[in-house]
């Protein structure tokens, strides 16, 4: 079996994340506005303002602070130089929109980080790490298994 050739990617805080947190939180005030308005004399509206308020800075606290690093596949293992000497013992591609992939890896002793990869990041090595991601994941099944028509891998 062939393995996917070794790749590096420089994992920064992610800017779609960023916009989506941006998009929720105006979102949230809108309907936190339209809610006032309708219900002009009700404490659940406060209620609603107050979440929106502390839910904002606590969410770009966190982006601010999201994992920053290299992923690196050797030929052989996964490596994040978030875990130290500790190679990953498992990766799991959980969304791909096709610019953007959400990636969870975790080590042996439980030690867990999620990253949010952008092909903007950079952009020539974007296919080459998409490749890598999803042929690791394809290699776990032997040649000869197959899909029957109900999705059940035999």
């Amino acid at each position: 079996m062939h393995l996917p050739p070794a790749v590096s990617y420089e994992v920064v805080r992610s800017r779609w994340h960023f916009y989506a947190l941006c998009v929720l939180w105006a979102s949230a005030v809108l309907v936190g506005a339209c809610f006032a308005e309708v219900q002009s004399h009700s404490r659940l509206w406060g209620m609603v303002w107050l979440v929106t308020a502390v839910s904002a800075p606590l969410s770009f606290w966190a982006w601010r602070r999201s994992a920053t690093g290299l992923l690196q596949w050797d030929g052989g293992q996964w490596s994040w130089s978030g875990f130290g000497d500790q190679a990953v013992h498992s990766l799991r591609v959980t969304l791909d929109l096709q610019a953007v992939l959400m990636v969870q890896l975790h080590t042996r002793d439980g030690k867990s980080v999620w990253l949010v990869l952008e092909r903007g990041t950079q952009p020539a090595r974007w296919l080459a790490l998409r490749r890598t991601l999803f042929a690791r994941h394809r290699a776990a099944f032997p040649a000869t298994t197959t899909m029957s028509g109900d999705g059940i891998w035999q």
